[in-house]
């Protein structure tokens, strides 16, 4: 699915999302609706490892491949 629907169902339902070239289930993005950057969490040994900004590039802006997660 394209990002923007993604995000919609993702804060809906308080989910993240992430794509393929992430490596499912090991990096995803969590949207936000503040002012604060979304989060960039990445799965290492069992733990989440926060990254506090997101640096997107065009091909992930213009992918279809976005999942939600949890």
């Amino acid at each position: 699915m394209l990002i923007g629907e993604a995000v919609r169902i993702a804060l809906d339902q308080d989910k993240c999302i992430t794509r393929n070239s992430f490596g499912w289930g090991h990096a995803k993005i969590k949207p936000t609706t503040n002012e604060n950057d979304c989060l960039f969490l990445v799965l290492t040994h069992h733990e989440n490892k926060r990254i506090p900004r997101w640096n997107p590039t065009a091909n992930d802006l213009m992918s279809d491949n976005w999942a939600v997660v949890e």
